[in-house]
């Protein structure tokens, strides 16, 4: 190949004069690999001027913004990092279709930023030389130039310029250097490339030519232009692409055409895999030749580090290290905000109930309104911290490490090593790992991952773990307790990974996506882009799986709360006037405080009654009795049933759901003295206990495989895009988690415990 004719240097044209010369593009867009600083060079060009959605009919994010150059304004679309325009992947598929306009609704960009990792150019140039063939103007934006300096690499944009026929703008994403440049090299409209000269088979240059009046228009396509059916001839990937678009528009026999013909280059000698990566990778060596210089005295602390960091040995020390932070941040760091915030909604509640007037407005706005914003708010500390430390273990360019040294073990139950640090927020709350599995390129990958983290025994199960041991083991040995728990989180991790791997082989039957990184450089976090990114998406939850949340919350208070119109008991309503006039007389002459404190529980009490009685009737109640012959092969009674149900709004709600119907308040926790209690003094018509320690072994068996959580559901069906997996997923975990209920319980009668 040769260079072709030298094109000039850089244009240092002001924007101002390029304005009046060349028309002002109004959509442009980022393309780049992982990891090349692309989202760092986005918001230095855009700064807050950024909207977030999807792709119509993905899971995908969209992410648009605007940057002010003279004259105007341009949108920037910042693309998923790819490392090809031949798709293995829902983002790579996006990107392909985003560049070549088949995204409805979506213009075409009219320039490319080829975003250029300067520390591994070579491999990015790849990229760019498929972007090349599209016949678009681009820019390159010569990304992290500091740390190449630093790695002791040394690059001449002017002649790298030259060889590729476009800009090419030295840049630091993370400190905004080069954006000026860059910006006036899109608004001037950038340059259009000459694709690199492949040196391809000849005889797959002649099988081509004879395909060419075959095959037919592919304009629109990545195979338009001369040589684009050559490409695809020596190339596995390109070839599969160029098939699917035949079979889609009809040309079978073109199709059929285009595999005799690879099948003749293969009989005669020629790589129909790999020639075309071959011949891209040599062509790109000749662009680069005198125009990287490496420093071998540089950037051998970064090679020792590595040495360290990817170590079985060393590298799993620091790992679990590094994680037990990440896993304390989410745990124990996220409760300094959630307890607060908890009490502050609790307070508004009680607010909302007592300037209503109280009653069954009063109650719909504190236990259905304001509970049900509590139902989603609360999580929103566990998800900011959990990506602010997500982005900066992105950042500094330990997640990739950390990915590479997990994807073997990890691979044996079927899950890329990406998946790891997601499952290990699972302990605390699945939801910011079901959110995070969007580091996964693999959609496969990313559904067995979400399908199995909520089996990981998340914070919101302690509370029924603690107050079933409570019950169930009172008087136990010290130790009973603890090994209780601990089992539970052992079976939940087990289970998980037997699912995984058998997902693997059923539904989601597969193999895993071989991994597929390059280590990007250590670096420096930027928090201005890792608070805007962590707030994008934290929001993200907020908008998109908020609402549901709350028509969820909202639909269980109208099932605990009506019907209204039902027979109580006692006239509950007579005997509190005579307690509320003693607790107003007693408070009005100052009666001394375990006077007022009696009455005051005596009220309380006579509420906790009426309560349970209409929880009792209740339709949720009415359905815990419909299903009551259900659950007693489990050991659970009506009552349980009822935890149950109201649990689906979360999980520690069943603890306060049971201190409803056993009239102990729904203000108690598991520690409470009172519901420990009555639950031991619950019995069953023939005299046995119902919080058998064999029933509290079930019971928790249950939530540990459950699907007791509907927050969880609907960010399942926010990043999967609708209700078909999340309803699959709820489906098979509760039947999972009533058969083994069963099988415990069952076995346990059977062996005399």
């Amino acid at each position: 190949m040769t260079d072709g004719p030298a094109a000039p240097a850089p244009r240092t044209t002001s924007i101002i004069s390029i304005g009046s010369v060349v028309r002002r593009p109004r959509r442009v867009a980022l393309v780049g690999n992982p990891n090349v600083g692309k989202s760092s060079l986005f918001n230095a060009l855009t700064g807050l001027h950024q909207k977030v959605s999807n792709y119509p009919g993905t899971t995908v994010e969209r992410i648009v913004g605007t940057f002010r150059v003279q004259g105007g304004t341009i949108d920037l679309v910042d693309l998923p990092g790819t490392y090809s325009l031949l798709p293995r992947s829902p983002d790579e598929a996006v990107v392909r279709d985003a560049l070549l306009g088949h995204v409805q609704g979506d213009p075409i960009p009219e320039v490319l930023i080829l975003v250029l990792d300067a520390t591994n150019i070579e491999r990015n140039l790849l990229l760019a030389s498929q972007a090349f063939e599209l016949g678009r103007p681009c820019v390159a934006a010569l990304n992290q130039c500091d740390l190449a300096l630093e790695a002791g690499l040394h690059l001449d944009a002017v002649l790298l310029s030259q060889r590729l026929g476009i800009d090419v703008i030295p840049t630091c994403g993370r400190t905004g250097q080069g954006r000026d440049a860059l910006a006036a090299a899109v608004a001037a409209g950038g340059k259009r490339p000459k694709p690199l000269a492949l040196d391809l088979p000849p005889a797959a240059v002649a099988e081509a030519a004879e395909l060419a009046d075959v095959v037919g228009d592919l304009r629109g396509s990545l195979h338009a232009g001369p040589g684009g059916i050559a490409r695809a001839l020596v190339s596995e990937a390109a070839a599969d692409d160029l098939l699917q678009l035949l079979g889609r528009t009809g040309r079978a026999a073109a199709a059929g055409r285009v595999r005799e013909s690879r099948a003749r280059l293969a009989a005669s000698g020629v790589d129909v895999a790999a020639a075309l990566a071959t011949a891209r990778y040599a062509a790109i060596a000749r662009v680069l030749d005198g125009a990287v210089v490496a420093d071998a005295t540089k950037g051998g602390w970064r090679r020792t580090l590595d040495h360290l960091l990817l170590h079985p040995v060393s590298g799993s020390i620091a790992l679990v290290a590094i994680f037990a932070v990440v896993f304390v941040a989410i745990f124990s760091w996220a409760q300094v905000i959630v307890d607060p915030l908890s009490s502050g909604l609790d307070a508004v509640g009680s607010w909302a109930f007592d300037v209503s007037g109280g009653g069954l407005f009063g109650d719909f706005l504190r236990a259905g309104v304001v509970a049900g914003m509590g139902n989603f708010l609360v999580f929103v500390p566990q998800i900011a911290i959990f990506f602010v430390m997500l982005e900066m273990l992105d950042d500094t360019g330990y997640l990739a490490r950390a990915a590479f040294l997990l994807d073997k073990t990890m691979g044996r139950f079927g899950l890329p090593g990406r998946a790891f640090l997601p499952m290990l927020s699972g302990f605390a709350c699945a939801i910011p790992g079901i959110m995070s599995t969007r580091t996964m390129s693999n959609f496969r990958d990313r559904l067995v991952a979400m399908a199995v983290m909520p089996l990981m025994s998340c914070s919101a199960r302690m509370p029924v773990y603690l107050l079933v041991v409570a019950v169930a083991f009172a008087g136990a040995s010290w130790w009973v307790g603890p090994a209780v728990v601990i089992s539970m989180y052992l079976l939940g991790i087990g289970v998980a990974l037997v699912a995984s791997s058998a997902l693997r082989r059923t539904v989601l039957k597969g193999g895993r996506t071989p991994l597929l990184l390059e280590l990007p450089p250590y670096r420096v976090p930027v928090f201005r882009n890792v608070g805007r990114n962590v707030a994008r998406r934290t929001w993200a939850f907020v908008s998109g799986a908020g609402p549901t949340i709350f028509v969820l919350s909202l639909g269980l208070w109208t099932l605990l709360t009506f019907p209204r119109d039902v027979t109580l008991s006692r006239d509950f309503a007579a005997e509190a006037k005579p307690l509320e006039s003693a607790v107003a007389a007693a408070v009005e002459r100052n009666a001394p405080a375990e006077e007022i404190d009696r009455l005051t529980h005596e009220l309380a009490a006579l509420g906790n009654l009426e309560s349970a009685e209409r929880r009792e009737q209740s339709y949720l109640g009415r359905l815990g009795k419909g299903i009551e012959p259900a659950l007693k092969p489990l050991g659970f009674d009506w009552k349980i049933g009822v935890g149950i149900l109201g649990s689906f709004a979360a999980r520690e709600v069943f603890v306060s759901t049971l201190g409803v119907i056993y009239a102990a308040g729904e203000d108690v926790d598991e520690e409470s003295a009172d519901l420990q209690d009555r639950l031991r003094g619950e019995r069953w018509p023939d005299g046995r206990a119902v919080y058998s320690p064999l029933a509290g072994i079930s019971l928790c068996v249950f939530y540990i495989l459950a699907m007791q959580c509907m927050s969880t559901l609907a960010v399942l069906k926010r990043e999967t895009g609708g209700w078909k997996w999340p309803a699959g997923i709820f489906g098979a975990m509760t039947v999972l988690a009533y058969v083994a209920s069963l099988v415990v319980y069952q076995t346990g009668l059977l062996l005399g415990f």
